[in-house]
């Protein structure tokens, strides 16, 4: 990764200015429950009207510059990731041209332009994603807890306890993941070098008559990627369930907590509605959360898979196979290749 992320350093001014603007709407949203209470406390309960209108207004003047940001954030990150994915496709097609022939026949041409289109894509993506959503998800969910133990801190707290315990199960779900979308790479390496190899040499194929034998050996490499991938997607898929049975059942104990601390005067009914809405942004935070989770152990692997060999030159490259021989490539059609006048 470290041979990758330089490529951002062009595009250093307008992934701040994406940072800075996800911060500001991140402050404003995390304000908003605590102008809601004091509309409920201040406004609503008293029955004073002109409370209601001052933190009214103060709280549509506030959704009125988080979606202002929120665009200008999507702006600039749109513009550095398409900026990173164009000059690190460029950087990976100069690099294919100067390799040598004695790289060629290592590798296999189905992997180069895995890496070329899916990787760099895969790479792309996640550049936006880590701008614009990455950053600001872990800010929301400290920050929501962070405001729920300032607002009522007996309220807060079972935030501050369920909150961890979802994090330490995401960490140990992005490294298992991480692996299992790394062998789904390689997979898809076996796909694509299959699929080529079948097509540049169908005549020799067809005069063998080895269609049956060619079908077959296609179908087991695309039946291996899918039960990777199928793996792979069941275990990233399987957090949002978890995470939403436990943020559910905290809340349903912070409803029942608010109402015995309202009954005994400790709580306001403003300060439960506003520690709620945090709860509920810590959800929609952590549920996010697992998605970006996904997508980063895709990163991780197209990071691996495209470093691994297109930065490098020639000499520093492993020895997988037999000499002359392409990494993917099946001995019948390099050697029938190999006697074709």
């Amino acid at each position: 990764m470290s041979m990758i992320f330089p490529f951002l350093k062009k595009y250093r001014v307008a992934a701040g200015f994406a940072l800075l603007m996800m911060l500001v709407e991140l402050a404003v949203q995390l304000s908003q429950p605590l102008l809601i209470s004091k509309i409920i406390d201040g406004g609503i309960r008293q029955r004073n009207l002109s409370v209601v209108w001052l933190w009214g207004g103060i709280l549509a003047a506030s959704a009125a510059l988080a979606f202002t940001a929120g665009i200008l954030s999507s702006f600039f990150a749109s513009h550095a990731s398409q900026g990173f994915g164009f000059d690190l496709r460029d950087k990976l097609y100069a690099k294919v041209q100067s390799l040598s022939y004695e790289a060629f026949n290592r590798f296999a041409a189905s992997t180069l332009i895995t890496r070329l289109t899916g990787d760099v894509t895969q790479l792309q993506d996640m550049v936006f994603t880590c701008l614009r959503f990455m950053s600001r998800i872990p800010l929301m969910v400290v920050g929501s807890v962070i405001m729920g133990l300032v607002v009522q801190w007996r309220l807060g707290l079972i935030l501050a306890v369920t909150v961890p315990v979802m994090i330490v199960f995401l960490f140990i779900l992005m490294r298992r993941s991480s692996r299992m979308f790394h062998t789904v790479q390689s997979k898809l390496d076996g796909v694509n070098s299959a699929l080529q190899e079948n097509l540049t040499g169908i005549r020799l194929i067809r005069v063998f008559v080895r269609m049956g034998h060619e079908i077959g050996r296609f179908a087991g490499y695309s039946k291996d990627l899918m039960r990777s991938t199928v793996s792979a997607l069941r275990l990233t898929e399987s957090t949002m369930p978890f995470i939403l049975l436990m943020m559910n059942g905290g809340i349903l104990l912070l409803l029942w907590l608010g109402r015995i601390q309202i009954t005994a005067g400790a709580a306001t009914q403003g300060q439960t509605v506003a520690v709620i809405n945090y709860s509920l942004r810590t959800i929609g935070g952590l549920s996010a959360l697992s998605g970006v989770v996904a997508g980063y152990s895709r990163l991780l692997a197209s990071g691996l898979h495209t470093g691994q060999y297109s930065l490098r030159t020639a000499g520093r490259f492993r020895r997988r196979g037999g000499k002359g021989r392409q990494i993917g490539q099946r001995p019948f059609l390099h050697h029938a290749s190999a006697g074709r006048v």
